[in-house]
């Protein structure tokens, strides 16, 4: 009888181990469907479950991390991801390092890319999001090294110049950056409206130049928002390099409320409104 008792049991635990197991397998492809159909808050307590059962599934963070940055909850991706590449998926550091600089952790943001770039050495130019973040932590000659650096495998990024202008400007400034702006043909890079940014940080051009080429040719809606989320954003940036406040309030308000963007550089006007707009 007590052989019998005993089988049952075992029996009993068996079962339940392997009905768990079968639960923690469903959970990826659950929370994956609902990541597809946009229930992202759903997926993230889907998997934080998951991971409270299996602390050690990368997985799950991997998903859950995915969730969180479509929630807009930098930090929180930032600390799965990263826990995800410090397990041995070196090829997230780099997201990790752009969802710490969106949670505005810029020091976080550069250890990240800086394992990147130790994991994958050839890729260290290519790092131009460490660059930024560099700026943001305020190390700007290592900034303007990684826009040097990244010119060589992106010679005709304007963008490129413009950031290596910023670092250079807050390291001496403005007329010494001038003296020392990154080339670059402007012919090659036909965003709107980087050519007029690069010829005003040259010193050859006037900030109604940017805001007037930006609504050239009468563009639809969306393209004209974006247009004005990239003018904003590069004049905020000069203003700030030439000392005036006020001035970089205005525009960087504009580039992150109005004319807010979702792709890097919209990120960008708002992680920098962020960390002025409640200053005086």
């Amino acid at each position: 009888m007590m052989l019998l008792r005993r089988m049952k049991v075992a029996s009993i635990v068996l079962m339940f181990s392997i009905g768990c197991a079968r639960s923690e397998e469903n959970v990826i492809p659950k929370a994956t469907e609902m990541l597809q159909l946009g229930k992202y808050d759903d997926a993230a307590k889907l998997l934080s479950e998951a991971i409270a059962q299996t602390p050690k599934d990368n997985a799950l963070f991997k998903l859950r991390g995915r969730a969180y940055a479509q929630l807009k909850n930098h930090a929180k991706a930032a600390e799965d991801i990263t826990h995800v590449a410090e397990a041995g998926e070196s090829n997230l550091f780099r997201l990790a390092g752009d969802e710490h600089f969106f949670a505005g952790n810029f020091d976080a943001s550069i250890k990240a890319f800086d394992a990147c770039a130790k994991a994958y050495p050839e890729q260290a130019p290519q790092l131009w999001e460490r660059g930024i973040s560099l700026y943001y932590a305020k190390r700007y000659a290592d900034g303007r090294k990684q826009f040097e650096d990244h010119k060589t495998v992106n010679p005709h990024d304007v963008e490129n110049a413009a950031w290596h202008f910023i670092c250079a400007a807050k390291e001496m400034d403005v007329d010494a950056a001038r003296k020392v702006i990154i080339y670059i043909d402007t012919n090659q890079d036909t965003r709107v409206p980087m050519k007029q940014v690069y010829q005003l940080f040259k010193g050859e051009g006037k900030p109604d130049d940017v805001l007037a080429a930006a609504t050239v040719g009468n563009p639809d809606p969306e393209a004209l928002k974006n247009n004005l989320c990239y003018a904003h954003l590069y004049l905020g940036l000069y203003a700030e390099a030439l000392g005036d406040g006020t001035k970089a309030r205005e525009h960087f308000q504009k580039a992150a409320v109005p004319f807010s963007e979702e792709h890097y550089m919209g990120q960008v006007a708002r992680v920098h409104w962020e960390l002025i707009k409640d200053k005086k």
